[in-house]
């Protein structure tokens, strides 16, 4: 893995954790917009200041 691609991955992890975006951006260094992207791409919605994972019903 490049060390280009680590902080995304870092702050996947973070968000699924349910950190806030605040702190995940102080952790990886990356922009606000970049770990709002990441969070639609994992179906993350927020709800009471926590993050929950949205799973697709089939």
């Amino acid at each position: 893995m490049s060390s280009e691609n680590k902080p995304y991955l870092i702050a996947e992890i973070l968000l699924l954790r349910g950190l806030p975006i605040n702190v995940i951006k102080e952790i990886t260094a990356l922009d606000v917009n970049e770990i709002k992207k990441i969070r639609q791409k994992c179906r993350l919605k927020k709800r009471s200041g926590r993050f929950l994972l949205i799973q697709r019903i089939l």
